[in-house]
This record gives structure tokens, C-alpha cells and sequence, in this order.
């Protein structure tokens, strides 16, 4: 049993014993990874029996592997926690797991980053020798899966962006099939 009182301030020891879901933010190392650490292993050494998930949400890769690598190093059966950035949880706990729901990502899916989606879009506009700046395209859905963005000239430019999108993934997935 880990002396929890020892190893931690009065601040941090509040949060790792806080039965809520929290947000930490604080500057660096003032001790984020440190507190989000215990507070993971004192859950777990409070309710070994529980079949809960417990989820660190953190904005590096970095960030999360240092808290299960700490978690580890403190003899906590990791099981029951997982922890890594939000695009991950996204990924394994939302898409993967209810991508079946979805006509569309039925067969697979590939997720693009910013700078992928910022050469596409400003491809698009380039082509249509449109004056709009391509970070003003909103290409969100909303929870009906219809397209957040009302302006018809934005639209255009989403529609070419998507078929963009389908067919590199075709071509992806047909390459990976040779």
C-alpha cells in the first residue's frame, strides 16, 4: 500500500483522493503526471474488485506513456487503466468500437493530420480561385452527420475535400491489398 501522504502535497494529495473526474493543469513541472499517477493508483488500491476503466486523458504521447511507465514503477496492476491523448481515446473508444453504426467507416477508416487536411483544402481553393482562407472551412459534422458549415461556397469546397479524402483511401487501401 503506497503511503500516499509521503509522497505527495497537500494540494496534489486532495486530487489523487477526489472521487470526481478532474481536470489538472498547471505550468511544467509542477508535478501534472506526478499527481495524475497517484491519483490513477490510489483509485485502483481503493477498489481492487471494481471492473471500471480508469482514463488519463493527456495532450502528448509523452505525457501518457510517462504515466503508465510511473504507474508501473509503483507495482499498480495497470489492467484497469489506460491512458493516452485525446485523438487516441477518439480512435480505440469511440470509432473502433462503434464504427459499425456508420456506413461509411464500415470498411476502415484512416485519420489525417492538420497539415494533410491544410495542403487538400488549399489545393481546393487554389482550383476554384476562391478569396477564402482555408482555416475558416469548417469541415465538422454535426451528431445527424450533416455538415456544420451553412456558407454554399464552403461547401463546395468540403464536398471536393471529402471525395479528396475517399479516394486516397481507396487507393491506400487498394495498395495495401497488392
Amino acid at each position: 500500500m503506497i503511503e500516499y501522504s509521503d509522497m505527495l502535497s497537500d494540494e496534489q494529495l486532495s486530487i489523487c483522493q477526489s472521487e470526481k473526474n478532474l481536470l489538472v493543469r498547471a505550468c511544467p513541472g509542477s508535478g501534472k503526471t506526478r499527481t495524475i499517477t497517484y491519483k490513477l493508483a490510489y483509485r485502483v488500491e481503493k477498489n481492487p474488485n471494481s471492473v471500471r476503466k480508469l482514463i488519463a486523458i493527456t495532450y502528448t504521447n509523452r505525457a501518457a506513456d510517462e504515466i503508465r511507465q510511473r504507474i508501473e514503477g509503483l507495482g499498480i496492476d495497470t489492467e484497469r487503466i489506460w491512458s493516452g491523448t485525446i485523438h487516441q481515446f477518439c480512435l480505440e473508444w469511440i470509432l473502433k468500437r462503434y464504427k459499425m453504426y456508420i456506413q461509411s467507416l464500415n470498411q476502415g477508416f484512416r485519420i489525417i493530420d492538420e497539415r494533410v487536411k491544410e495542403r487538400y483544402l488549399k489545393e481546393i481553393i487554389k482550383q476554384l480561385n476562391l478569396k477564402i482562407y482555408w482555416k475558416d472551412v469548417n469541415t465538422a459534422f454535426n451528431r445527424e452527420f450533416h455538415l456544420v458549415e451553412q456558407n454554399e461556397e464552403k461547401k463546395k469546397i468540403i464536398g471536393i475535400y471529402h471525395e479528396i479524402l475517399r479516394e486516397s483511401f481507396l487507393y491506400t487501401l487498394n495498395r495495401s491489398r497488392d
